[in-house]
């Protein structure tokens, strides 16, 4: 006796395959994310970077007046806001970049941005890949680069008081990004 295997071909006739995207189209999905939280640190976290490794989209990680030795890498659509921008310190301690922006939306406000590495693309802020992000009314200190936008769009970046640094504001493969009102002294290569 032989054996013989039935396999079944499932067939969608053209019309229901147009009605099923369709409905997929115009259906409304929409992901519902909680409200903003609002994270302290120290309170919370005692580092920066483990509160916004912490944050979801859209919190807001506010950091109180300190000195913080960090380098900072911000991946997700958040604020991060200093209580005040001459005594909350970020230092980077000369190496690589104070903060490195790689999300999207991201808000930077309120801070002394200090002592970033010496070499490329050592900067106090570096935005890569990057879009409509808002860096303002920070100090940035002693710095190679100041502000550093690599390969990013639509930035606004205003109200910043840059010392002390190789390179002021540099601005590389981008475009459509608004720079404003910002002060730049004593950089070799300036703004």
């Amino acid at each position: 006796m032989t054996s013989m295997t039935v396999k079944r071909r499932w067939h969608i006739s053209l019309p229901c395959l147009i009605l099923v995207l369709t409905l997929v189209h115009v259906a409304n999905f929409t992901i519902v994310e909680g409200d903003p939280r609002m994270i302290y640190v120290p309170e919370d976290f005692a580092s920066i970077q483990v509160a916004i490794d912490a944050a979801a989209p859209s919190d807001m990680v506010f950091v109180h007046q300190g000195m913080y030795y960090e380098n900072i890498v911000v991946n997700k659509s958040i604020s991060l806001i200093g209580e005040n921008r001459n005594t909350t310190i970020i230092d980077g301690g000369g190496l690589g970049s104070v903060i490195t922006i790689k999300g999207v939306r991201v808000k930077i406000s309120g801070f002394t941005l200090q002592n970033s590495g010496v070499v490329w693309p050592s900067s106090g802020v570096q935005i890569v890949n990057s879009y409509l992000n808002t860096i303002s009314d920070n100090l940035v200190l002693n710095n190679h680069i100041g502000i550093l936008v690599n390969s990013s769009l639509a930035n606004d970046i205003y109200q910043n008081y840059v010392i002390d640094t190789h390179y002021g504001i540099y601005i590389l493969n981008s475009r459509e990004n608004k720079i404003s009102n910002n002060a730049i002294v004593a950089s070799a290569r300036g703004g």
